[in-house]
């Protein structure tokens, strides 16, 4: 990894903590106890891109369509979710990349038929991901780092959004 590409790197983590800290004033209601819903079945397709647009950018897409047992049917009984994630990513160098870009989920009530709940509700996400890849012993070790700002809420009419943050390696 170039010394250019850790700088990057790092500055891109420092906007990133910066970002974070801006948003801990916030108040967020949360429950006093988790709720903890029985597991279920379900099937997730999906769909990936990278397409050139420079030497250095590329768009990124993806498109997943996910499904989820009913009483009646397991993994296929009904729709949960759409979700849409696109971004532009930067190739620093073959070592190191960046994306940057926005999700558009769409997810369907978990009881269909049921007039209090909204059938459908959107749930906005902007997401920045970080690729490390590092030469070892003859091979390729690739680091992740996925972050998520989300703004999620349930299907009662009445529920406001819930912005959260969500990281992965």
């Amino acid at each position: 990894m170039t010394v250019n590409a850790l700088r990057f790197g790092l500055l891109i983590l420092l906007l990133q903590a910066c970002f974070l800290d801006a948003l801990n004033g916030q108040e967020l209601q949360r429950p006093s106890a988790s709720n903890f819903v029985d597991p279920t079945t379900s099937f997730w397709a999906g769909t990936y891109l990278n397409a050139r647009i420079t030497d250095k950018f590329f768009w990124a897409g993806e498109f997943h369509f996910r499904t989820t047992e009913n009483a009646t049917t397991p993994y296929f009984g009904q729709m949960a979710q759409v979700y849409n994630r696109h971004g532009i990513k930067y190739l620093h160098s073959k070592n190191f990349s960046a994306t940057f870009g926005g999700v558009l989920r769409i997810d369907f009530t978990p009881e269909p038929g049921n007039t209090e709940l909204r059938p459908i509700i959107l749930e906005p996400r902007i997401w920045h991901e970080y690729l490390f890849a590092m030469p070892f012993s003859g091979m390729m070790v690739y680091h992740r780092l996925r972050i998520e700002h989300r703004w999620s809420k349930n299907h009662r009419p009445d529920a406001e959004y819930i912005y959260r943050d969500r990281w992965r390696y």
